[in-house]
């Protein structure tokens, strides 16, 4: 014996946005800074009663309760960690009444560089013969962090020169 039972499929429907936006983001240049930006507006003038509010995810991929939500009409949200942000831009959708919105959401990423590492050796001490109180050390290598990296001592005074090698003295 054979029952026919009806086959129910849920669809969402959803209208297009009248309005177009745009979400651009800075990345990180330090790992340990808080120095992303996220900007977001709507590209025509004439949007009605605009909203833009900014919320954070945890790693699980829920919404941080501990970032509190930040709403701000210019759309720009300075001084943001690495991680995944929620942008919700949002219009009143019928102005004649009944106070509808209309909501354009965009997830986005604060990228961090990876923490710079470094390895760095004493070529010759500050106490050897001839050194003057001066010591010589060598970077053997760099990574992480985005490239373009200086070298100074906060212990001492010197120089560094283009072959990996720091020459100071103590203070």
């Amino acid at each position: 014996m054979m029952i026919d039972m009806p086959l129910t499929n849920e669809v969402q429907v959803s209208q297009a946005s009248r309005y177009a936006v745009e979400v651009t983001k800075v990345d990180l240049t330090c790992a340990t800074q808080h120095g992303g930006s996220i900007s977001a507006k709507f590209l025509e003038s004439n949007v009605p009663s605009p909203s833009v509010k900014l919320e954070k995810y945890k790693t699980d991929g829920t919404m941080d309760t501990s970032f509190p939500a930040q709403n701000n009409l210019a759309g720009q949200f300075n001084n943001l960690s690495a991680g995944k942000y929620r942008v919700t831009l949002s219009y009143l959708f019928n102005s004649g009444g009944g106070g509808r919105r209309c909501e354009i959401v965009r997830d986005i990423r604060i990228e961090s560089p990876a923490p710079i590492e470094a390895s760095i050796g004493v070529v010759s001490a500050n106490n050897c013969d001839g050194n003057n109180g001066k010591f010589l050390l060598k970077v053997n290598w760099v990574k992480g962090g985005s490239g373009g990296y200086q070298f100074m001592s906060t212990s001492g005074t010197g120089s560094y020169s283009p072959d990996r090698t720091f020459v100071g003295g103590w203070r």
